[in-house]
Formats: structure tokens, C-alpha cells, sequence
């Protein structure tokens, strides 16, 4: 349940503030509420876990790139 929580939480908002054209998230984003609510069934747990460290990677490099200047 916490990462289904964290799924929807980063489908409204990427923590940069400004999602990368790769964002795992951002076909998601595009959708309607509609659309969120009528896909929310087929998104399984395993779905979620993989999208979850895709966008734990990607922070990773974004911090990387941050901190490198």
C-alpha cells in the first residue's frame, strides 16, 4: 500500500520539480482522472516496485549531477 501511495504521490508531483523527458512517470502524468482511475486496477504491485526504483535511480543521477555543479 505505502508504494501504491508513493506511485499516485509521484504521478502529481516530481520532487525536482521539473520532470526529465525520461520520467518513468510522465505517461501517467498525461493522463486524465478518468484515465488514472480506470488504469489504477491493472498497475500491480510489481509495476509499481519497478517504476519506484526507476525514479530512485533517476534521483540518484539528478542529485549526482547537483552536487558535481
Amino acid at each position: 500500500m505505502k508504494n501504491k501511495i508513493r506511485f499516485y504521490e509521484l504521478i502529481l508531483n516530481c520532487p525536482f520539480n521539473d520532470p526529465t523527458d525520461e520520467c518513468v512517470f510522465e505517461p501517467y502524468r498525461t493522463m486524465s482522472l478518468i484515465e488514472l482511475i480506470e488504469f489504477r486496477n491493472p498497475v500491480n504491485s510489481e509495476k509499481i516496485s519497478y517504476l519506484l526504483e526507476q525514479h530512485s535511480e533517476c534521483c540518484k543521477k539528478r542529485n549526482q549531477r547537483k552536487i558535481a555543479g
